[in-house]
């Protein structure tokens, strides 16, 4: 997601932003909590690039490209900021405590690509008898997703476990940045 490399997404959203989003704390961060929930729930290691979790949006060229970057640990009192860390941990747990997704015996599918922007962008993991599907609208504005569940399930929201749907098909509204994680656990 971000590297050593690169300009931190949260500077670029910062910098040259949409509308929207550019000048604004809370767009930006469920945009990073949106992106963590696409790079987090995929097979594959991870790396989390320094304070990534906590929407770090300084320059990759502040202080030379090279030089030490000030934590700002500051961010954690910031509540946008705060729920993004909190989101980086949830998901960190979530793959922590759900191995059997991430290894080769589980069947994994992701509609991703760049024609997938407006009708919404999906993973969906099975392995075994549990399941799990990321929504994420990648848009400017709220929309209403199909979902094509991987079965007829009870699908509790990992983060929001008072919620829950029923079905294998799913119209879901999710506001411009914003993801679901689907359980059947």
């Amino acid at each position: 997601m971000e590297s050593h490399d690169e300009e931190r997404n949260a500077y670029r959203q910062k910098t040259y932003g949409a509308d929207g989003v550019k000048g604004n704390l809370a767009a930006m961060m469920k945009r990073q909590e949106l992106n963590a929930a696409f790079f987090l729930t995929v097979p594959g290691p991870k790396m989390i690039w320094q304070f990534g979790e906590l929407g770090y949006d300084i320059s990759i060229e502040d202080g030379g490209r090279t030089g030490r970057k000030a934590p700002k640990w500051e961010y954690l009192d910031v509540p946008e900021r705060k729920a993004l860390y909190d989101t980086y941990c949830g998901l960190i747990k979530f793959r922590r405590d759900n191995p059997e997704f991430f290894d080769s015996t589980a069947s994994f599918s992701w509609k991703v690509g760049t024609n997938d922007w407006d009708e919404g962008r999906f993973i969906t993991c099975t392995a075994g008898n549990r399941s799990f599907v990321v929504v994420g609208n990648f848009t400017s504005e709220e929309r209403t997703f199909t979902v094509e569940m991987p079965s007829a399930a009870t699908w509790t929201d990992h983060f929001d476990r008072e919620t829950s749907y029923e079905g294998d098909t799913l119209n879901l509204t999710l506001p411009a940045g914003e993801f679901r994680l689907l359980t059947t656990f």
